[in-house]
């Protein structure tokens, strides 16, 4: 059997991926490997590696849980250097916590059997630090932007691939989230 390696996220208008790629500094860093515009998502759960014959149950359970929850908004915060065994290892673009994000998270964790270790950090990787990169790897300076908020009405399911070039994703289906009620439904 065929198998998928799967993760819902969170998509960003291009506005969005325009003002945070806008961050990153023109220098160039041969240590770090920026993130390109069309995989700049937020990830909601990681499904992990999945059979093919699994898809479709998959999409019904993302299709109710996003039905049934009203879109949110998530408040940008600023960028954070992350660590791993005292190195950098991903630069991120971080929102406030949001109860809204944490749940839907524990939502999809839960009902897919996705990632339920830590609670989530709701934030963008803008860039990986490459593992063959200098012990001593100084992190970016990110350019200032003002801060913004984003709305988030529908998430995807996401495939990705790793090969020679690093890691691509695919976008196999988005689900809607349920509809704000007209002001007469009130």
């Amino acid at each position: 059997m065929s198998t998928k390696r799967l993760f819902v996220a969170i998509p960003l208008p291009d506005d969005v991926k325009d003002e945070l790629l806008s961050t990153i500094p023109t220098q160039h860093n041969r240590d770090i490997r920026w993130t390109e515009k069309e995989n700049l998502h937020f990830t909601l759960s990681f499904l992990g590696d999945r059979e093919e014959s699994e898809l479709e149950q998959i999409y019904a359970e993302i299709r109710q849980i996003a039905g049934d929850r009203f879109p949110f908004r998530m408040v940008f915060k600023g960028f954070k250097t992350m660590y791993k065994n005292r190195k950098p290892s991903m630069v991120w673009a971080v929102f406030r916590e949001s109860p809204s994000y944490t749940e839907f998270a524990a939502e999809f964790g839960e009902n897919l059997d996705g990632d339920k270790r830590n609670e989530p950090i709701a934030h963008v990787t803008l860039g990986r630090v490459k593992s063959n990169a200098s012990k001593f790897v100084r992190t970016p300076k990110m350019q200032h932007i003002v801060p913004f908020e984003l709305d988030i009405d529908k998430v995807e399911l996401w495939e990705s691939k790793f090969d020679d070039r690093g890691i691509s994703y695919s976008i196999l289906e988005t689900f809607p989230m349920k509809p704000e009620p007209e002001e007469d439904e009130l």
